[in-house]
């Protein structure tokens, strides 16, 4: 398991989060379908590469500072952030916070599972790391009497120090 870093967002106060836009059917497209009513997606959710995982939109007249009328009259363009990654992943963690300034920061934690390679660095929850040195064929396992073999087989490099 592998988890990628912590995808952050800041949403100024103008900006807002928005529901999975609609097609003229009336359903929402296959990029669209993890995310919730909060306009995001939930802890759980496989995220395929271009899926949206948050959806946000910014107003069409961000830059233009001249607002007259009602807030409800502004348009907005959507502006969501897709998972660009080729591999597959799921949502670990879905944090939302506020900032000194008032904005609100959103961040993703997506994992992917992946096959350990030669050079991959492990650790556990106690600190102790360790690489994978060596990836051997079952047939090449030890087995007991009754063809049993381990599933994995740890060595430790301080066992033979002594």
């Amino acid at each position: 398991m592998s988890l990628n870093p912590l995808i952050s967002l800041s949403i100024s106060s103008f900006d807002r989060l928005a529901d999975a836009p609609l097609d003229e059917n009336g359903q929402t497209q296959k990029k669209y379908d993890i995310i919730q009513l909060d306009g995001l997606a939930g802890v759980g959710e496989r995220v395929d590469p271009g899926d949206v995982y948050v959806n946000k939109q910014t107003p069409t007249n961000a830059n233009d500072n001249t607002f007259s009328g009602q807030a409800a009259a502004v348009p907005y363009k959507n502006a969501p952030m897709s998972y660009k990654s080729p591999v597959a992943g799921y949502i670990d963690k879905v944090m939302i916070s506020d900032t000194e300034n008032d904005q609100t920061l959103i961040k993703v934690l997506i994992r992917q599972t992946r096959r350990p390679e030669l050079g991959d660095k492990f650790s556990s929850r106690h600190g102790q790391k360790g690489v994978c040195g060596l990836i051997v064929n079952q047939e090449d396992m030890p087995f007991n009497d009754q063809g049993i073999n381990p599933g994995k087989a740890f060595v430790s490099p301080t066992e033979f120090m002594y």
